[in-house]
């Protein structure tokens, strides 16, 4: 009978799912515990781990990743498992607000949406964004033609916008107002 006291029987795994955060608030930061990633790995690489060496709690800020290099050690064994790594992820879901355009716009007139449209009406942080216009997905560089219906009522239009980053996402409105008639005075 021959027994390695050297080595643990811990098969090294060389791709461990990234552990990710559900969409946290921009600025709220978050933070892992030590338990979170103990359990996490315990899921992934199995229940006869018994020990971890090199985790600890991790704070993150808005969308920020960090590599972690740990061992495991499994149970009735006394070695440590070759080095491993697993990257946490902090997803922080896109922070933009539904903005009006101005009253500028006509019945049948074409709106032309644009990345010079999107940056000065959101931000130019926008486009690091993927962007979903009326469930189309945009593409950099170009431009989406929409033909303005406002109809006898309406005073504006709305066109949903979703915003993703990093699996999260947010939707938006952009709004476009209908320019008011002229009133001519009678018998002009």
């Amino acid at each position: 009978l021959r027994f390695n006291l050297n080595k643990s029987s811990f098969v090294k795994v060389n791709s461990i799912e990234v552990l990710k955060s559900s969409c946290t608030e921009v600025g709220a930061g978050k933070t892992f515990t030590k338990i979170d990633i103990e359990n996490y790995l315990k899921s992934k690489l199995g229940n006869t781990i018994t020990g971890f060496k090199g985790i600890s709690d991790v704070t993150f800020t808005d969308n920020e990743s960090k590599t972690i290099a740990f061992q495991v050690q499994v149970n009735g064994e006394i070695c440590w498992s070759e080095e491993m790594q697993l990257t946490v992820q902090n997803s922080t879901k896109p922070n933009f607000i539904s903005k009006i355009l101005k009253a500028n716009y006509c019945d049948g007139d074409i709106l032309s949406i644009d990345d010079n449209l999107l940056k000065s009406t959101f931000g130019s942080t926008i486009l690091d964004y993927e962007i979903y216009i009326d469930g189309t997905k945009y593409t950099n560089g170009t431009t989406v033609q929409k033909v303005l219906n406002f109809g006898l009522i309406n005073s504006e239009i709305s066109f949903p916008i979703e915003v993703r980053s990093n699996g999260c996402s947010q939707s938006i409105q952009l709004n476009v107002g209908k320019k008011s008639p002229i009133n001519l005075p009678p018998n002009f």
